[in-house]
């Protein structure tokens, strides 16, 4: 689909409607609430009429004039068509989107366009960059930020439902994470659940090979004692290990600090649970 870039009423009208009364004058975090609830639900299921069509827009950090055949427009747009299915879809696509920038108290569907950039949920990016020909200075080039918003239907249905329920965009930002409260002034960090019932295990088999107590000089005797029993070894082994060295049990792992450092993590957490 041949790329059509968007009329806007001249910029220096912006603040006045088109009869030259003050408009809202609103910043785009700030939504207007000038339509009631019913507005934006019939809104939402005419925009939910053109749901599996596929409605794109490129924004541009510098406003474009008009393309070939349009420059009756009276001024430029950061907006333009990047994909739409025919004239006649997207003829209808525009009147909802005027409607919604009206409801919002503004007079341009670019404003429309500017609200759904602004919220949350689109998670608009700048995508590149662009360079062209300053139409007024030949010999410079310009060089403007672009991004895109890929499904403007979908974007635009989510927005009538958080004006339907009288939300703000951010009313309704992801939550975050609780951190837990310190203790003690130290932050409690949340982790697997230990394993008492395996750390006990291991306790019983280095109890056996090392009775007396000196059982890291004797590491690779309670290696293998680990594997008869069945005894699972460090799932961080089997992981980072790889091809046919990959460890499978405790006498795989060659190195004789993670077997120890592994050993005594367990038998400390086999203490704890007495």
């Amino acid at each position: 689909m041949k790329l059509q870039r968007r009329k806007r009423a001249d910029p220096e009208a912006k603040g006045k409607n088109t009869d030259g009364r003050p408009s809202c004058g609103l910043e785009s975090e700030e939504v207007a609430m000038t339509a009631d609830p019913a507005f934006w639900r019939n809104l939402r299921v005419d925009f939910e009429g053109l749901k599996g069509q596929k409605f794109s827009l490129l924004w541009s950090s510098n406003p474009q004039p008009p393309l070939e055949g349009h420059e009756e427009a009276p001024g430029d747009s950061q907006w333009s068509w990047w994909h739409y299915p025919n004239a006649s879809l997207l003829a209808r696509f525009v009147a909802l989107a005027i409607r919604g920038a009206r409801g919002l108290g503004h007079d341009s569907e670019d404003d429309w366009y500017d609200q759904l950039r602004a919220s949350h949920f689109v998670r608009f990016k700048k995508t590149g960059v662009t360079q062209d020909t300053d139409p007024e200075k030949p010999d410079v080039r310009r060089i403007d930020d672009v991004g895109r918003i890929d499904d403007v239907v979908r974007e635009s249905i989510t927005l009538c439902h958080q004006l339907e329920a009288g939300l703000k965009d951010r009313d309704v930002k992801p939550a975050r994470r609780k951190r837990r409260a310190p203790i003690n002034g130290i932050v409690v960090r949340t982790g697997p659940k230990p394993d008492y019932e395996t750390a006990k295990r291991v306790a019983a088999a280095v109890e056996q090979v090392a009775p007396h107590g000196d059982w890291r000089s004797k590491w690779a005797e309670i290696a293998e004692a680990l594997d008869k029993e069945e005894i699972p070894c460090p799932s961080t082994w089997t992981k980072k290990s790889k091809g046919v060295d990959r460890c499978t049990g405790w006498a795989d792992q060659l190195e004789k600090s993670l077997v120890v450092k592994a050993i005594d993590y367990r038998l400390k957490q086999a203490a704890r649970a007495k």
